[in-house]
């Protein structure tokens, strides 16, 4: 998938109100979600565990 340029902006207008919320570049990515808030994060549309090494890495979700 191409990396879309306006999607973190996006994603820091959505998500400024929330609390906890930090961005960090990390993994080609640029959100972590933690791993007390990854079984929250998951019931959002679109939201998956992340997969980069091969195996479920808790506390880190992909979202289309």
């Amino acid at each position: 998938m191409a990396y879309d340029k306006g999607l973190p902006q996006l994603m820091r207008d959505d998500l400024d109100q929330e609390s906890g919320i930090s961005e960090k570049r990390m993994f080609g990515g640029l959100f972590r979600v933690g791993k007390p808030q990854h079984s929250l994060a998951l019931t959002i549309d679109g939201v998956r565990t992340m997969n980069f090494t091969g195996r479920p890495m808790g506390g880190f979700v992909d979202a289309d």
